[in-house]
């Protein structure tokens, strides 16, 4: 669940009275309020606004909260808040006693007292919000000094609520961009355009990247990291369900074993037919290794058979002869094929086997047993049951001991570096054509070393060089990292792949072992296709820390970046010949 730095630019408990001249004087005194739930931000998010009805307003406002949490939500004591955009003019409503949402379920508050609330508003604040503004609005949900959400918006759309866009489960990141919202076009029984209580429609363009391609790392624009062969694996297929039907119950879970982002993760039935979907939001879908990634075609565990899913499925599964695909930038990541299915039984791989070559065997294949919400048999997010008596993979080699590594077949003591021993010598923070394919950064050795243990990364330190193998960098020689082993821009042969964006601007990245920093590199503004490179007279960790002993490549390699990847650097200032 995504969460929230507390925030307190809205009056919560009862500070309205006592910090905004402009309250009005009629709001109740809250002072003295609680709110038991102790809620934290992101567990309740403002997911639908309808301000402006047709004709006149009185009565018919109102606004949906989702509960984006695992279990029931006790609203009372929350205050709920309406102000304009610059927080002026706020009034306030605490909720009573008595109102309750389920987890993962929506609720509908209004502007009408409540003997006359219609069929569709769940609880009312009569008159003590105000009016909603039909633009430069903002609406704030509060539980004791805390901001759970809020919700600032532009200009309504006369009988259209202004609806979050439902792509992916509610979150209160997302509803922080005004451009995630659009008026909605389902007819609803109340008279206008909403949903209340249902989930949103998907809006056109919504919840897309910007145009730069990047995404939103809480709230640092960054590239996406892409995910390597092998990093997400198809895990388990529902295509039957028998509790609902299958427009409702069906659902895919994928399985990350890398860390890496799932912006532009492409989803289809057949590889030849292309992608059916794909994900893509304005911020950063980060995983982690062992995190298990949910589809549901209905995001509704009430409607889907009690899946509690992490995105939409656009992707229609078939019973039998059928397949999916995972894929990303046109690149296949995976694929899973079925002859038929179970009716009620999701199709799982055994929890041994974590590799997308490991479902191409259907002995590896098996039906759930597990029940999970109304019934049907799957484990949609958490381990997959056992196939029973399979083959085990053969073990692999044992490693060899701690201080010690394998020198073509013969093992020997690691010659680890430290200090002085290795330098960043050069790096392309700013590739022509995709940065998460084409970023790369070169080492030299100043002594000889092995690699073998190498960390890199931009605020903490990860592995880049595992295994057994010593890999040996003698004196003067290069290696070169990338964020792809392929598809890379022509880059020389590289050592090892990493997994951190290299920022274009105002950068900086580290290598180092066991935890410790060998060396590292900052920069300000890079410039598109040119690598920046140290001078070879200034070889040394301390003088690649002053920007003046860089200058940009000017040498091209591959397919047209200008630099010198595992290669003698020019001298600087460089020149073309």
């Amino acid at each position: 669940m995504l969460r929230r730095t507390p925030l307190h630019t809205l009056p919560f408990a009862g500070a309205c009275l006592l910090a905004l001249a402009a309250c009005a004087p009629e709001d109740p005194d809250t002072s003295g309020a609680e709110c038991p739930a102790n809620l934290l931000p992101g567990d309740i998010v403002i997911t639908e606004i309808f301000a402006d009805a047709e004709g006149a307003d009185e009565g018919l406002e109102w606004f949906e909260l989702y509960n984006a949490t695992d279990a029931a939500i006790d609203l009372a004591g929350v205050e709920l808040v309406h102000a304009r955009a610059d927080d002026t003019g706020a009034r306030s409503h605490i909720v009573a006693d008595g109102t309750t949402i389920d987890a993962g379920q929506y609720l509908v508050v209004g502007g009408v007292l409540p003997e006359f609330a219609p069929a569709h508003v769940d609880y009312s604040y009569a008159n003590d919000l105000g009016s909603l503004r039909n633009t430069d609005g903002k609406l704030a949900v509060g539980c004791n000094v805390v901001e759970v959400d809020a919700v600032t918006y532009g200009e309504s759309v006369s009988g259209a609520s202004l609806s979050l866009d439902g792509s992916n489960p509610p979150n209160a990141t997302s509803n922080d961009d005004q451009a995630n919202f659009c008026p909605s076009t389902i007819q609803g029984a109340f008279g206008g355009f909403g949903s209340p209580r249902e989930a949103n429609e998907r809006c056109e363009g919504g919840g897309s990247s910007n145009d730069t391609g990047q995404c939103s790392d809480g709230g640092t624009q960054r590239d996406p990291v892409a995910p390597a062969p092998g990093a997400l694996v198809i895990t388990e297929v529902m295509p039957n369900p028998a509790a609902v039907g299958d427009g409702d119950g069906e659902w895919v879970e994928l399985l990350a074993t890398a860390s890496f982002d799932l912006n532009g993760l492409e989803l289809g039935r057949v590889v030849a037919d292309g992608a059916n979907q794909t994900l893509d939001a304005g911020e950063c879908l980060s995983v982690d290794a062992g995190d298990r990634i949910v589809l549901a075609n209905n995001l509704l565990p009430a409607e889907n058979g009690g899946v509690n899913a992490d995105f939409e499925l656009d992707v229609t599964l078939a019973n039998s002869n059928a397949s999916l695909f995972i894929g990303h930038g046109g690149a296949l990541l995976d694929e899973l094929s079925w002859s038929s299915v179970r009716a009620g039984a999701a199709l799982g791989l055994d929890p041994q086997f974590d590799d997308p070559a490991d479902n191409d065997n259907p002995d590896n294949l098996c039906d759930a047993t597990t029940a999970y919400g109304d019934g049907d048999l799957g484990t949609p997010g958490a381990a997959n049951d056992s196939c029973g008596e399979v083959d085990p993979p053969p073990p692999p080699p044992p490693p060899p001991p701690g201080d010690m590594c394998n020198d073509n077949g013969t093992m020997r003591a690691i010659v680890a570096p430290v200090v002085g021993d290795l330098v960043i010598t050069e790096f392309m923070p700013d590739p022509e054509g995709t940065d998460s394919a084409r970023e790369w950064f070169e080492i030299t050795a100043l002594n000889p070393v092995d690699l073998i243990g190498l960390q890199a990364g931009r605020d903490t330190l990860s592995a880049l060089v595992d295994g057994a193998d010593c890999q040996p960098l003698g004196v003067g020689e290069f290696a070169v990292f990338a964020r792809a082993d392929a598809d890379n821009g022509g880059l020389p042969a590289v050592v090892a792949t990493f997994g951190f964006s290299l920022l274009q601007d105002n950068g900086e990245f580290q290598i180092g072992i066991d935890g410790a920093t060998l060396d590292v590199v900052s920069w300000g503004a890079s410039t598109t296709g040119a690598s920046f490179q140290l001078d070879p007279d200034s070889f040394d960790p301390t003088a690649n820390d002053d920007a003046a002993n860089y200058c940009l490549g000017t040498v091209s390699y591959g397919e047209g970046g200008l630099g010198t990847p595992g290669v003698a650097n020019e001298q600087c200032p460089a020149t073309v010949d």
